[in-house]
């Protein structure tokens, strides 16, 4: 792999064999150039100085401060850097906040270790990723949200159908439920929705769901 293509990692984490696990493993990879660590979030935003750093692995449960408020912090001076939360927590509040907060993936620290390398892969190419064992939370409790920002989302060039179709979506409604509330055909509601998944770049509903969520009231 091209030197070029290679990422600068920032791995935020307090536990020492955690970060050393992580950095012993992530080093192997050939589409890693460097590996910055913190055991703070003092720290982690003070790297950002004098480095690039192209994806932090951030821990929720930091002594200074909690990966959620570094995040945001984080993506205010380097709105590059991709976000990959690595936790044990799967707080419904947490997970939405997460993403909310500028994270691209959210993942267990019971994750495989192969697996955390291709969530690496994909999210530095603008992909969203969510643990399966924590999939159900977003799409279960975006319904407490607060409402779609259409003038936010005019960037996508949605018809007016398809943003119903959206908001259906992050109100939890299966095809089947849009078919009837919308009284068009499941063949409908699957075009609409395909559109939609292309449009935000999205690999299914879940994926789309999560970056709606960036443009809610």
């Amino acid at each position: 792999m091209a030197e070029n293509n290679k990422l600068n990692l920032l791995i935020v984490e307090d536990h020492s064999l955690t970060l050393f696990g992580l950095k012993t493993v992530l080093s192997s990879k050939d589409f890693v150039n460097e590996i910055f660590e913190a055991q703070t979030g003092a720290k982690a935003l003070s790297l950002f100085e004098n480095n690039k750093i192209d994806i932090a692995i951030v821990d929720l449960g930091l002594p200074d401060i909690n990966g959620i408020s570094l995040s945001k912090k984080i993506k205010a001076i380097s709105k590059n850097t991709k976000i990959i939360i690595l936790t044990s927590h799967n707080n419904q509040e947490e997970v939405i906040e997460s993403f909310k907060n500028g994270a691209s993936a959210y993942c267990s620290k019971e994750i495989d270790t192969a697996i955390l390398s291709d969530v690496i892969e994909h999210v530095r190419y603008g992909a969203i990723w969510i643990d399966p064992s924590i999939s159900n939370i977003v799409l279960d409790c975006i319904a407490d949200r607060n409402a779609v920002n259409e003038k936010a989302l005019e960037a996508y060039n949605f018809t007016s159908r398809e943003m119903e179709i959206i908001k259906l979506l992050v109100n939890g409604y299966d095809n089947l439920q849009m078919s009837k509330k919308l009284a068009v055909s499941l063949y409908t509601i699957k075009a609409h929705i395909c559109n939609i998944l292309q449009k935000l770049d999205a690999k299914d509903r879940t994926q789309a769901v999560v970056k709606v969520m960036k443009f809610m009231k």
